[in-house]
């Protein structure tokens, strides 16, 4: 499952723990976070960004650098201008830097929705290391610090979830379930299904998009909620069409619902 990082008030600059599902949403409508991140803008979308956020967002964080540099004169009083050169390091994989940009911001702003970016996006390279508690704690602090935000919200959400913490996590994102939202549906349609509240679980997979019910954690989800109630067939043809993925957790789980399919179909 993929955690999502502030690009800042403008992504998801989402989390990239583990290897990639394909979270693009080409209709904004579909995605509530859009003012919150930019991680799961479309190329279509991100060519609507500002230069350096689109840049580091689709790959070329040497032209978004750039690009960021350029504007220094311009935007060197702006917390959020700090926070995107955050963000294009940690895209890069360069934590040690995206540390110190955030934590600069934490430091030296007064607005507290800066603050809470910056510990939301700190939250997340605290999971690259798999500091699971200091996570959380950051988190809570981005939530404490700025209660509309929802990506923290989501973020922490899905720690608990990890963690079998089925009750915690639906209490940060049961209220936020009416969002026409790909992530936010999906994760409390994943609740209900661990809660065993099948009928609920199927009300938000008939309101989500077809596109989304071919990603790879969603389309795993939908699968397992076919075999609750005894459309096999209908699982299968979901798990065959399905995007791929090399997570080693979730593919366990697909293998564990294809081989209840095929038994179940094939009577063996």
């Amino acid at each position: 499952m993929k955690y999502l990082l502030f690009l800042s008030l403008v992504f998801l600059g989402a989390c990239s723990h583990g290897p990639k599902i394909n979270r693009s949403i080409s209709e904004a409508n579909w995605d509530a976070l859009k003012e919150e991140s930019l991680m799961r803008w479309d190329a279509n979308r991100l060519a609507t960004a500002p230069r350096g956020q689109s840049s580091c967002y689709q790959g070329d964080v040497k032209e978004g650098l750039g690009a960021l540099k350029d504007s220094f004169y311009k935007r060197a009083k702006d917390s959020h201008y700090w926070i995107e050169i955050g963000n294009c390091f940690f895209l890069d994989k360069k934590f040690s830097q995206a540390e110190f940009y955030y934590q600069m911001v934490i430091n030296e702003t007064k607005e507290n929705r800066f603050k809470a970016i910056a510990y939301n996006n700190l939250g997340i390279i605290a999971l690259e290391q798999d500091n699971w508690s200091i996570a959380q704690d950051l988190f809570t602090k981005s939530m404490r610090l700025e209660s509309r935000f929802k990506v923290p919200r989501y973020n922490l959400a899905l720690l608990y979830l990890d963690f079998n913490l089925i009750d915690q996590a639906r209490e940060l994102v049961e209220k936020e379930q009416h969002l026409s939202d790909v992530d936010f549906m999906s994760i409390n349609a994943r609740i209900y299904l661990l809660k065993n509240d099948v009928a609920s679980a199927g009300k938000i997979f008939n309101r989500l998009p077809q596109f989304s019910l071919k990603r790879a954690d969603i389309s795993v989800l939908y699968a397992w909620y076919l075999t609750m109630v005894k459309d096999y067939s209908k699982a299968e043809s979901v798990l065959t069409t399905r995007e791929p993925s090399s997570i080693k957790e979730l593919e366990s789980f697909k293998n564990k619902i294809s081989e209840d399919v095929s038994s179940k179909l094939t009577g063996k």
